[in-house]
């Protein structure tokens, strides 16, 4: 699975940092692209 992220805010980069943990946590092989500040 491919998933695309884009942040705009430093809360977004936040959560979208939580989410990419969550989501390889769950599956190691997901591949995750995005754009984002220094949290990602």
């Amino acid at each position: 699975m491919k998933i695309a992220i884009s942040a705009a805010e430093t809360s977004g980069d936040l959560i979208g940092a939580k989410l990419v943990s969550a989501l390889k946590a769950q599956n190691s092989d997901i591949q995750i692209e995005g754009m984002a500040g220094k949290n990602a």
